[in-house]
């Protein structure tokens, strides 16, 4: 993900496939500034593969989004997350 690019960015692109949880867009702690990904946490798994399947190599801000994936978190199991990163 492009440094340019913010978590409010991405949670307005990506809330398009359904409700999310979360964003989480990885900072690095001694400059501010973006790593280059990011976690989206959807409480359904079908919204989170819609993302990825719709998603995996577009081009956001100059850079090709590449390895989304699609993990199951959450102590209660119900939320689904997907890694961006470009």
């Amino acid at each position: 993900i492009d440094a340019a690019v913010t978590q409010a960015q991405l949670y307005a692109l990506f809330s398009a496939f359904g409700p999310l949880q979360k964003v989480l867009l990885q900072m690095d702690p001694l400059t501010g500034q973006s790593r280059g990904f990011a976690f989206l946490s959807y409480r359904d798994a079908r919204d989170a593969n819609l993302a990825i399947r719709t998603m995996g190599g577009q081009v956001v801000a100059g850079r090709q989004l590449t390895d989304l994936m699609l993990t199951h978190v959450g102590a209660d199991r119900g939320s689904f997350g997907d890694g961006l990163y470009g």
